[in-house]
């Protein structure tokens, strides 16, 4: 205190003032510099918290891509299987109808080929009334399993032989089918309604005139077995051939989302490392800006107190230098009241003597003279 006290004015004056004013500005720069950091620090959080709500959200969006991606192949292998099951029973399909019609075609064939022979050995028989070379000539027809009876008819219609295979499971069902009397023509109406067999009757003509016909029942079964079991042989291969293929589609399907789903996680991994370095730019941005605005604050708040120094420093010089001038003028007409003062106190203590000899002559007695 005592060697402020011998401090100058200006100096008294300044040394105050430039403490507070570095008080202030170190505040105002503490201030600035929290809130800002506080500002980046929001910014570096929410920009963190929206890097990991974007990373949660892709992965999400890649487990829900990779489940949808094995949906659609799990639907496309059962729809290709499908197509190539569809596919392959179609082509079988045709394959059994061309097959079919072969086999009736070449079943038709060779009861044509029976018919015409048996048409062409019968004449010299029905000429000469030869009913047993006729039955004959059926029972030899009927040698065949797929030919049911072999009949020789008449002109009329009616029949000129009887033989009928009663052991026969057909023949037996048309007996029972048939209302007519004659059995022969009964087992003839039945099969004529019956889809299973085919009926192949062929004139028998001698010199151009017709002797009769022999018609010929032909039992399609074996045929519609051989389709059936063809057909049996196309349905184990359409299994099979579907079997294999949704094999091999699975496997690939299963192939391609496994590569899909490693897929989908190396780019989730290759998004996180990427919001890691997104992060950590950011923050080495946070800490360079940081940084930057502590410099600049810094600087800023030093140039500002050399400025108001600089300032202040002018100011109180200017300051001091009229104080000096006033307190010398004051000096200067305090050393001329004092002066006034002591002759005023000199004229008055003169004044005081005189005045103190002049009282003390009024109250001696006068002298009288001696006369």
């Amino acid at each position: 205190m005592k060697q402020f006290s011998q401090f100058s004015l200006r100096q008294k004056l300044l040394l105050p003032t430039v403490i507070i004013m570095v008080f202030c500005i170190a505040c105002l720069s503490f201030t600035l510099v929290s809130v800002q950091k506080n500002q980046l620090n929001r910014l570096e959080k929410s920009v963190k918290n929206g890097l990991t709500r974007s990373n949660n959200v892709a992965d999400e969006t890649y487990a829900e891509l990779g489940k949808e991606v094995s949906h659609d192949l799990q639907l496309m292998s059962n729809a290709l299987s499908a197509s190539i099951e569809q596919t392959c029973r179609e082509s079988l399909e045709e394959e059994k109808l061309r097959l079919e019609a072969e086999l009736n075609s070449a079943l038709r064939q060779s009861a044509e080929s029976i018919a015409n022979l048996l048409a062409q050995v019968a004449p010299p028989a029905i000429l000469s009334n030869n009913f047993l070379d006729l039955i004959g000539y059926a029972k030899s027809a009927t040698q065949n399993s797929d030919i049911i009876y072999a009949v020789f008819m008449r002109s009329d219609g009616e029949p000129m032989t009887r033989y009928l295979d009663r052991k026969s499971s057909q023949i037996k069902k048309y007996l029972k089918l048939g209302e007519e009397k004659n059995k022969v023509l009964r087992v003839i109406a039945a099969s004529r309604k019956d889809d299973g067999v085919m009926l192949m009757e062929k004139s028998i003509v001698l010199e151009e005139k017709v002797l009769g016909s022999i018609l010929i029942c032909v039992d399609k079964t074996s045929s519609k077995q051989k389709v059936a079991a063809l057909a049996d042989r196309f349905n184990q291969l359409i299994l099979n051939n579907t079997q294999t293929a949704r094999s091999v589609v699975d496997e690939e399907s299963a192939k391609l989302s496994i590569s899909m789903s490693q897929m989908l996680k190396n780019v989730a991994i290759q998004s996180r490392a990427e919001a890691g370095k997104i992060e950590q730019i950011i923050i080495d941005i946070s800490n360079a800006m940081r940084s930057k605005i502590q410099f600049i604050v810094l600087t800023a708040g030093g140039m500002s107190i050399l400025f108001l120094l600089l300032i202040l420093y002018i100011f109180l010089t200017r300051v001091t230098k009229s104080f000096g001038l006033i307190a010398s003028d004051l000096d200067h007409r305090f050393k001329n009241i004092t002066s006034a003062s002591r002759q005023i106190a000199s004229i008055s203590q003169k004044l005081a003597k005189g005045s103190a000899e002049q009282a003390s002559s009024i109250e001696e007695p006068p002298v009288l003279s001696k006369k």
